[in-house]
């Protein structure tokens, strides 16, 4: 009985709430490029529509991170707890900066998971990202967020472009149907 209510406590009425919209961040251009995008053509307060700024703390690993290799387990752990308040506070800047309405949430870890699980516990209508524009080889070796959360998430995942790659890739091809 207790999973009902929580099934039934994640679900809204559309009539009464605007659209849920989750901006993932990550301090890149790309990203703020995206938010951008959510807060011009997507999220409008007056008609009930909330945006959540999102972030992804970096996990602090002492296997990965030599500098944490010797370091006891309650410092790496204030370490990480310093590093997600970093995180809030740069989004709470953001947040003043555009002076919009907005939930704010960090959670140590990757954003491949980390979003996808987020959504699935709480009323997210959509997920905005930004891309890198590594291009395909690149991001065979280094992944790909924004391909990643497309593939696994439970509501629209929206890519915003970023437009100096857009601008490349449209060059070589009218390069190519030129010659």
């Amino acid at each position: 009985m207790a999973s009902k209510e929580i099934a039934t406590s994640n679900r809204r009425s559309k009539a009464t709430l605007g659209k849920r919209v989750l901006c993932a961040l990550d301090n890149s251009d790309a990203s703020a490029l995206a938010l951008q995008f959510v807060l011009d053509a997507l999220v409008k307060p007056e008609d009930g529509d909330k945006l959540i700024l999102f972030q992804a703390a970096r996990v602090i690993d002492m296997y990965d991170d030599v500098e944490f290799m010797f370091v006891p387990d309650n410092q790496i752990a204030a370490a990480q707890e310093r590093l997600v308040e970093l995180c809030l506070s740069n989004l709470k800047k953001i947040k003043e900066q555009f002076k919009v309405d907005a939930e704010l949430v960090v959670l140590p870890g990757d954003p491949r998971q980390l979003i996808p699980d987020y959504v699935t516990k709480h009323p997210v209508d959509m997920v905005v990202v930004g891309t890198r524009g590594r291009g395909k080889f690149k991001s065979l070796f280094l992944g790909s967020v924004s391909s990643y959360l497309v593939s696994h998430c439970p509501v629209p995942v929206l890519v915003v472009p970023n437009p100096r790659f857009a601008a490349s890739l449209l060059k070589k091809e009218s390069d190519a149907t030129a010659s």
